[in-house]
């Protein structure tokens, strides 16, 4: 009984010690609370993991342990360290100091007088060799609506300067403004999003979830995006975009972070943890069927002009589409300017290498309405781009398949399939740039016609939009991405190769659509259906 006595007192005398030592000597003489201070420590600094103290005054690093026992590496964000001892007059000072993780080299070091109630965040960013320190006030304004859900941005990257950096919610041309042009080591005000989705203007989402844009105010470019953020009233977010090109290891596992997952984050403000998902990384494509049936009838050769192709992706179980006819677009197209149909982007996970996932068969059906069969005749497989490396994680791309009969063709000696094939397999991946331009529309145009049957390679030729010259396109397989047009007014693309007449199209492009314009079709095949012909689709959706 004696030692539990003993025991108590030496507990008792510890709290008072704790108090005075934390200068809240008001609380032990007023009853009335004294509200508490959070912070928290983010480290976007982009080489050298770092470690991070904080202690009182009149104390030393050496007398407090590491608030980060394991180190910080770029886009590691703490939790708030909350129950802060304050004073309700004067605060309570804190010394911060980061060092190197390893050598103890301090690389920052500052102070902090933190209020009641105070919620703070010490970032810690830069480039190689510089640590820039700043404290971030996380404190959102008193009396907000809590109907919505607010988020704000912490610009964490020193290369946008003296432009800063913009997010738009749900577009990054026509979407809601999140924050504009919002300068390196600051933070915009929380902005809130109505969580219905009814009362903004313009909307912000078409479903239960957002997308975010890191944008260039600069030029419209579109730098990063974080998708399927959901809302939920009455919560705060921060968002931040820290740039960095190199994603260091890991010091626990090793393992290096694709940029996509660590360049735009999401916080959550009330706990100060990063909820940030790691995207998968994804393949977004639409298939461009430019092939075409024989050119004559034979027994041999696979016809598919009056009951289309169907088209199985990594050797799925069911057919991804059916009955794509030829001059088509995959997937199913929108509605867009009355020339022309928007094709929607598909995605498909990419979560391993580059032949287990984008592998595509074209086949004829041995039965139609059935699921994919070993007795399914196939004209054409290809694998969508290669190496791997060329594929960017969310970028759009168009898979153009064209046909190029040739009478020895590379696939009568594939061991794995018996001759004979109506196509060699042209294929060719072409990006799409995905950056609206306000008041203008972008085209890609390219030359994708088949060989002729004479194997000849009298396809090249001369591209014009509004008679000036592409003079990136010519061969077979060419193509430009960087046309840039006026939108609202009429455009002609036009095609002279050899002696033809020539093959033009015309359309209005809509103010921030995105175009392909693709020559496909075969010069000398007797079906005048099949002949050279522009396919034209817009292939970003209509906001």
């Amino acid at each position: 009984m004696k030692n539990h006595f003993f025991s108590g007192l030496f507990l008792f005398a510890l709290a008072i010690g704790v108090f005075s030592a934390f200068g809240c000597k008001d609380t032990a003489t007023d009853p009335t609370y004294v509200a508490l201070a959070e912070i928290r420590f983010a480290d976007y600094h982009q080489v050298e993991p770092i470690q991070i103290y904080m202690y009182p005054q009149n104390a030393t690093a050496a007398d407090s342990g590491s608030k980060t026992p394991t180190a910080m590496t770029y886009g590691i964000v703490t939790p708030y360290f909350n129950d802060l001892p304050t004073n309700r007059t004067s605060g309570m000072t804190y010394h911060l100091v980061a060092m190197k993780a390893g050598t103890r080299t301090v690389v920052a070091d500052g102070s902090v007088t933190l209020m009641p109630g105070d919620k703070k965040t010490w970032l810690i960013s830069g480039d190689g060799g510089t640590f820039d320190a700043t404290i971030i006030n996380d404190n959102p304004p008193a009396n907000q609506d809590q109907n919505l859900a607010y988020f704000r941005f912490l610009n964490v990257d020193p290369d946008h300067e003296p432009q800063g950096l913009t997010i738009m919610v749900g577009d990054p041309l026509n979407g809601m403004h999140l924050a504009d042009a919002q300068h390196y080591k600051t933070a915009s005000d929380y902005k809130g999003i109505h969580v219905s989705f009814t009362a903004t203007t313009p909307p912000v989402a078409i479903d239960t979830s957002i997308t975010f844009y890191v944008v260039d105010p600069s030029n419209g470019a579109v730098l990063s995006r974080l998708s399927g953020v959901g809302l939920a009233a009455g919560t705060y977010h921060t968002l931040t975009w820290g740039g960095a090109t190199v994603r260091i290891p890991d010091p626990i596992t090793g393992n290096l972070t694709g940029n996509d997952t660590v360049r735009i984050r999401i916080l959550d403000d009330d706990p100060g943890t990063d909820i940030t998902l790691t995207p998968p990384l994804t393949f977004k494509y639409n298939i461009v069927n430019a092939l075409i049936p024989p050119s004559y009838p034979n027994a041999n050769f696979i016809d598919y002009s009056s009951t289309g192709l169907n088209i199985i992706l990594n050797n799925n179980t069911t057919y991804d589409y059916q009955g794509v006819m030829p001059f088509t677009v995959v997937p199913s197209p929108i509605a867009s300017t009355p020339n022309a149909d928007g094709a929607i982007f598909n995605s498909v996970p990419a979560t391993a290498t580059l032949v287990d996932v984008m592998y595509y068969k074209l086949v004829k059906p041995f039965a139609q309405g059935k699921n994919p069969s070993a007795l399914d005749t196939i004209l054409f497989r290809f694998y969508a781009g290669s190496p791997r490396s060329s594929i960017k994680s969310d970028a759009m791309y168009t898979i153009v398949v064209f046909d190029s009969t040739k009478n020895r063709s590379p696939k009568t000696t594939d061991p794995d399939y018996s001759a004979p094939y109506d196509s060699s397999g042209g294929t060719l991946t072409v990006p799409i740039p995905d950056v609206p331009v306000a008041g203008a529309a972008r085209i890609v145009i390219g030359n994708m016609l088949a060989n002729l049957r004479t194997g000849a390679s009298t396809n090249k030729g001369k591209f014009y939009v509004h008679d000036s010259l592409i003079t990136k396109v010519t061969v077979f397989k060419s193509y430009d991405s960087s046309i840039v047009v006026p939108a609202g007014m009429s455009v002609t693309i036009k095609a002279t190769i050899g002696t033809d007449p020539d093959y033009t199209y015309t359309f209005t492009p809509e103010a921030g659509g995105i175009y392909e314009a693709f020559l496909v079709g075969k010069r000398d095949h007797p079906n005048p259906a099949y002949h050279a012909r522009f396919i034209v689709a817009r292939v970003n959706p209509i906001q």
